[in-house]
């Protein structure tokens, strides 16, 4: 009987230390799990670096608010400036029949007040020193070739000295600007009240003249305009000196588009940008 309480007394032993082996494998076995969790944890952690998400920050910009910095304006207003900013010059002169060209010119003289002379190659400007002695040359020039839009540069009166005389070898001759309608076949001093004017639109000083050689009377680029687009009616201009007071013969004659020579004909130089 003793033996027998022996026998069942190992086996409660044994039994308890094989209980106690099992709880000491099962232990470790809890860490792994956490583990596990702590790296997905990370994978989603390392997921999430499609904060790439800014791309959609970077595509909402696109409120058409900061990238329409105007960048297209400024870019085709470039492109029409480069386009159109080259300047013309266009020369408006009679070449052929005078009779048949658009512009006209002619000369007016005080002492002979119902005179024409339209058909004359020259047109003398000044006095021959005597009181009411006192000579006017008109000219007018067709612009219509030219944009009404156009920007004006340069204008001048490009014109030849026939023949001159001049104590004191200057003079000075002024444009102005003519107000009413007249015709080179029919113009006489009488007719145009010596002519109706207003304005100076061009100057030039003639010092020490010389025969044959082209002159520059610089034309107000301004008033040109004016024509140009309208605000002003065309009737071309009239030219007068300094010099009609008539205390000396102070004069000079230019060529008209009735000489016969083509080069020695005046014509308007215009530089102008579309």
């Amino acid at each position: 009987m003793k033996k027998i309480y022996i026998v069942f007394f190992v086996l409660i032993i044994i039994t308890l230390i094989s209980c106690q082996k099992n709880t000491e494998n099962v232990t470790p076995v809890n860490p792994q799990p956490s583990a596990t969790l702590t790296s997905t944890l990370i994978n989603s952690n390392t997921i999430t670096p499609t904060q790439t998400i800014t791309l959609t920050s970077t595509i909402t910009p696109t409120s058409t608010d900061t990238p329409t910095v105007t960048i297209s304006p400024t870019f085709t207003i470039t492109m029409t400036y480069t386009a159109t900013s080259l300047p013309t010059t266009i020369y408006i002169k009679c070449i052929g029949t005078p009779s048949l060209c658009n512009h006209q010119d002619t000369l007016i003289i005080e002492e002979a007040p119902y005179n024409n002379y339209g058909n004359l190659g020259v047109a003398s400007i000044g006095t021959d020193g005597t009181a009411n002695h006192r000579r006017r040359a008109l000219f007018y020039f067709d612009l219509s070739s030219i944009p009404s839009n156009a920007e004006i540069i340069d204008a001048r009166l490009i014109f030849y000295i026939s023949n001159f005389q001049l104590p004191t070898n200057e003079i000075n001759i002024f444009a102005y600007r003519m107000t009413s309608q007249w015709n080179e076949t029919t113009a006489t001093w009488n007719s145009l009240s010596g002519g109706s004017y207003d304005a100076q639109i061009g100057a030039s000083n003639i010092t020490n003249p010389v025969q044959n050689i082209a002159w520059t009377l610089f034309l107000d680029k301004i008033k040109i305009k004016e024509w140009i687009d309208g605000t002003k009616i065309n009737y071309g201009f009239i030219l007068i000196s300094n010099t009609e007071d008539g205390s000396n013969s102070d004069w000079i004659s230019i060529y008209t588009k009735e000489v016969e020579q083509e080069n020695f004909r005046p014509y308007l130089m215009i530089i102008y940008r579309p």
